[in-house]
């Protein structure tokens, strides 16, 4: 909610003057941290985190966490992620896109604040409905609505050229995200150990999209100066088409109930721990 309402009015300052969005962030990172200062944590329990199935101790060590690299299913888990990593690349640059199509190009940034926005608003709407939907499809079939979800928002990107259109598509971000971060949350707990579920979203997931975005980002400014935006995203597309083909075969099945059966599982544990 905070990023919908503060990226309302970064298309209106940018045309004032750049600086301004650069002075308002710092400051409110100033008051972020002084939040942070004065937040008194508590006593938090680690009894859910420490818990395997079964309620016995399961306490993570980094050689154990260091363990999971051998795991083939983290690796099939890692072909799905550098397929997530290309809207962050997507993403980079997609504001120079939209306010190419428009002939007045304040206008056009004045706009994509408010696109932007409107985005953030109904991806905080698609939050709380996604649950829903994974509950009923299963976390493998969600991973793969999402990334098929992004493959065709990245694709249309490249092939619609009036501002509505990729207005519209631009949109299709609200409820892709939202999949694929509670998709991913199910698949790692329901696959592997709970008590790494953590390391495995911070090294499958964050490392890993940091990693293949920094190595994608030289390669796709190219593309953007020799061969334009929307040849770039085509190729873009492919490469999320690629990545989604081989996790349908790749990820590992699990039925619904099956996934359930664990989260009840891991609830009673936890009730047990406490």
């Amino acid at each position: 909610m905070g990023w919908a309402s503060t990226v309302a009015i970064t298309g209106i300052l940018i045309n004032i003057d750049p600086h301004y969005n650069f002075y308002v962030s710092s400051t409110a990172g100033v008051l972020f941290l002084l939040c942070v200062y004065t937040l008194r944590s508590g006593h938090f329990s680690l009894s859910t985190a420490d818990a395997d199935l079964s309620g016995a101790t399961n306490k993570v060590t980094i050689t154990s966490a260091l363990q999971i690299a051998k795991l083939p299913a983290f690796w099939a888990l890692v072909i799905y992620v550098v397929g997530c990593s290309t809207y962050l690349v997507y993403d980079q640059q997609f504001m120079v896109r939209f306010v190419s199509l428009f002939a007045d190009k304040e206008h056009g940034t004045e706009l994509y604040g408010y696109l932007n926005s409107t985005q953030v608003f109904l991806e905080f709407a698609c939050t709380f409905l996604a649950p829903f939907v994974v509950n009923r499809i299963g976390a493998k079939n969600g991973m793969l609505l999402a990334s098929t979800i992004m493959f065709a928002r990245i694709l249309l990107s490249g092939l619609v050229e009036t501002p509505l259109a990729i207005s519209a598509v631009k949109l299709l971000h609200a409820p892709e995200v939202p999949l694929v971060i509670i998709s991913l949350f199910k698949y790692i707990t329901t696959r592997f150990n709970p008590a790494l579920s953590a390391t495995l979203y911070l090294v499958g997931y964050q490392m890993i999209t940091q990693v293949v975005g920094a190595a994608m980002l030289p390669a796709a400014g190219y593309g953007y100066d020799t061969i334009g935006f929307a040849h770039t995203y085509i190729i873009m597309s492919l490469l999320v088409l690629i990545t989604t083909i081989l996790s349908f075969f790749l990820l590992k099945g699990m039925s619904v109930e099956e996934e359930h059966r664990i989260n009840e599982a891991m609830t009673a544990a936890a009730r047990k721990q406490d």
